[in-house]
């Protein structure tokens, strides 16, 4: 079911935030949400990457790109939904649509030290022009072309946990092994194993 006029000014009337999924969207082909007629409603709309089942990688960079790029697929306009709201809905108006922009989505005075670092020394993210009075295309090189692994710094409340690209609070190792026996045994519970494995014609888990 996709949202009309109707469904839209109720969403406004009522003051219900949006969570985008646009990866998402694409991948059980639920069609592209009207994102510029929400916005345009006043209606609080953020970034989401959903869940591994329907959006693999969990990239919100990716999510920005796929976000900008189907609004203006959707409306043939190349001016709908442009890279500063697209930086938005993954910042300030996510921060907006969870009710926390008294303490999260920006950085300033008062609010928690969330950010991160960017590696802006990377081919895919040249050019950089530079500007005295702006931000020059930094923008725009965030939104349509960096990825997840050019981020080489994470703070979070203040509490560093990634620099230099190397996690700092968590164990890399431990943390696979959870994921594939996790993985694994979730299988073997939902009575899948069998099924999902000849499908990628791999052999049976062992353990």
């Amino acid at each position: 079911m996709h949202v009309d006029t109707t469904d839209i000014e109720l969403l406004a009337a009522h003051d219900v935030a949006v969570a985008h999924c646009p990866n998402s969207n694409m991948k059980l082909g639920n069609g592209m949400a009207p994102i510029p007629e929400l916005l345009t409603a006043g209606i609080r709309v953020g970034l989401g990457t959903d869940s591994i089942m329907t959006n693999n990688n969990l990239d919100l960079f990716e999510e920005m790109r796929q976000a900008a790029l189907l609004a203006k697929l959707r409306r043939e306009d190349p001016a709908v939904l442009p890279a500063w709201t697209t930086l938005e809905m993954a910042t300030i108006h996510g921060a907006r649509a969870l009710g926390l922009e008294d303490s999260i989505g920006s950085l300033e005075v008062g609010k928690r030290a969330d950010l991160i670092l960017v590696n802006l020394n990377q081919p895919h993210l040249w050019p950089f022009h530079q500007s005295t009075s702006g931000f020059g295309n930094l923008v725009e090189n965030l939104v349509y072309s960096a990825r997840a692994s050019d981020v080489v710094g994470t703070v979070v409340d203040g509490q560093v946990l990634m620099s230099d690209s190397i996690l700092r609070t968590l164990d890399l190792a431990e943390v696979r092994r959870i994921v594939e026996e996790q993985g694994a045994d979730l299988l073997r519970r939902a009575g899948a194993e069998s099924l999902v494995l000849a499908r990628l014609g791999c052999r049976k888990i062992k353990g």
